[in-house]
C-alpha cells in the first residue's frame, strides 16, 4: 500500500463535507405550484424575447403574421390579429390590425375593425384608425352580401 492514497475516516469525511457545500446549485428546482408556474412563464417570457430578431426578419421580407377569423365573409380581409411592417418612404413602422365580429342575429353580422399603427418616421398626426363593416342575409342558408361601411366603432 502506497501511503499517499490511503485516506483515514476524517479526511474522508471533511472531503464529503467540502463537496457537498461547494457543489450545491446555484438555483434550486421549484417546489410549489407558484414556483413552477412562475419557471414556466419566465421560461415562455425568455424564449419569446428570443425569437423576437427572427420574427423581425420575417415581418422585413414583406410577410405578415395573421390570425384569421372563421365562418365570416371574405376573412381575409377582417383579420382576428395581423402584423405587418410599413416601410415606405413617409412612414416607417408596425401596422397592428384586429378585428371584433358581432352578431344581432343569424342574419345580421358586423365587423368592426380597429387599425393601429406604431411608427417611428411618420409625417402624419393620426395613426389610428377604426371603421364598422355591415353584412346581411336572407336566411341562415344564404351568402352573406355586404351592406355598407362606416367609418365610426359599430353600434349594437
Amino acid at each position: 500500500m502506497r501511503l499517499g492514497s490511503m485516506m483515514t475516516k476524517k479526511q474522508a469525511s471533511e472531503m464529503d463535507g467540502y463537496y457537498r457545500r461547494s457543489r450545491r446549485p446555484l438555483f434550486r428546482n421549484p417546489t410549489t405550484v407558484k414556483g413552477k408556474i412562475g419557471c414556466g412563464l419566465l421560461l415562455v417570457i425568455w424564449f419569446s424575447l428570443l425569437m423576437l430578431p427572427f420574427l423581425m426578419f420575417w415581418l422585413a421580407s414583406g410577410r405578415s403574421v395573421t390570425i384569421p377569423h372563421s365562418n365570416i365573409p371574405n376573412a381575409n380581409q377582417y383579420p382576428r390579429f395581423e402584423m405587418s411592417l410599413i416601410m415606405s418612404q413617409e412612414n416607417r413602422g408596425l401596422q397592428l390590425t384586429t378585428s371584433d365580429v358581432q352578431r344581432n342575429s343569424s342574419d345580421n353580422l358586423r365587423v368592426e375593425v380597429h387599425v393601429n399603427y406604431l411608427l417611428w418616421v411618420s409625417e402624419a398626426d393620426d395613426n389610428a384608425a377604426v371603421y364598422c363593416d355591415r353584412f346581411e342575409r336572407n336566411n341562415s342558408d344564404a351568402d352573406w352580401m355586404f351592406i355598407e361601411s362606416l367609418n365610426t366603432p359599430c353600434n349594437p
